[in-house]
């Protein structure tokens, strides 16, 4: 870094220029460069456009510059590969043109080698120091700051993964790499980060414990095997995360699936058991009838009995007195 701000002090001043340390992201797999938002509103166009990279041979390598996201996208990797940029590298961007940038290239592994140039720098002159602008520059209590805003889409594992606030604060140190690892796999899942949307200017312990809290209830769903009064406390406070500005949308979703579903079997039980009691009433008023039918039947046999006997004596000596007439 010492001898890429060298380089940045000797460069001409009616120029401005920056310097950049190459980190993973912009290197390998992902190959996005955020640019130092400061320099971006003083220098570069407020729409998208075409940006020229010059390397040391004067050969130019068109990229395309995203003025909302302050950084370059198409165009960097090629630029990047062909150049064999590491993580460690540091490039300084000197702005020769409204958008074109001669780059001089100060490789980690060579301290003494530069990309680009030199014979155009005067070595021995000794200007005021250009203050670099970095990624990593380090704050109070392990929180770092960072000028380029991380886009999920050149997050390819967990190493490059890394927690951004809306305003620079990178809070890694703030949640415990077990969460920070369980959290990636939710984030990997929607294919975003989730905290991108949190307010700005939220405390950055508060931000970590919506993250932590927030992997300890996808947990919690995860391990749910039965629907319980938990349900509901959780989407509560999900609800809560959410009105911050927190993506728990799909964890919300899971939980009313769930209810739903413990919601519907219940209203099933209770239509079974209303139309069991119905049944059974009909079943009352059924044995009832045919308590009250068998008590009929029995009336009835007990008089039949009478008249048959009745019948019998009474018809005795008449069938006697036929029997016995004369012919």
């Amino acid at each position: 870094m010492e001898r890429a701000e060298e380089v940045q002090r000797n460069l001409p001043k009616k120029f401005p220029s920056f310097v950049k340390l190459m980190l993973r992201s912009h290197v390998t797999q992902g190959f996005w460069l955020g640019l130092p938002n400061k320099f971006c509103r003083d220098y570069l166009p407020k729409n998208d456009e075409k940006i020229v990279l010059v390397d040391a041979n004067e050969k130019g390598y068109d990229t395309k510059y995203l003025a909302g996201r302050t950084g370059l996208s198409g165009g960097w990797r090629a630029f990047s590969i062909e150049h064999n940029l590491l993580e460690g590298d540091v490039v300084v961007f000197h702005l020769i043109e409204p958008c074109k940038f001669k780059l001089y290239i100060v490789r980690a592994r060579r301290l003494t080698e530069v990309d680009g140039a030199m014979s155009l720098v005067n070595l021995d002159s000794h200007p005021e120091p250009i203050k670099a602008c970095t990624d990593d520059a380090e704050i109070a209590d392990g929180i770092k700051f960072s000028e380029s805003r991380l886009d999920f889409k050149y997050v390819n594992c967990f190493q490059d993964f890394s927690i951004h606030l809306d305003g620079g604060l990178v809070i890694d140190s703030e949640v415990p790499r077990h969460q920070k690892k369980k959290y990636y796999d939710l984030c990997r899942s929607q294919n975003t980060f989730l905290h991108e949307n949190l307010v700005r200017g939220l405390n950055t312990k508060l931000a970590a414990g919506i993250i932590s809290e927030t992997v300890n209830i996808a947990d919690a769903i995860r391990a749910s095997t039965t629907p319980h009064e938990h349900l509901e406390s959780w989407d509560k406070t999900l609800k809560a995360f959410e009105d911050l500005g927190m993506s728990v949308g799909p964890l919300r979703a899971r939980i009313r699936e769930m209810m739903s579903l413990y919601r519907d079997s219940r209203a099933r039980i209770e239509l079974m058991r209303k139309e069991r009691a119905e049944a059974e009433g009909v079943m009352k008023e059924l044995s009832q009838r045919l308590s009250n039918v068998k008590t009929c039947v029995d009336k009835y046999d007990a008089i039949i009995d009478d008249l048959i006997n009745a019948r019998n004596e009474g018809l005795g000596s008449k069938f006697e007195e036929i029997a016995c007439a004369p012919w």
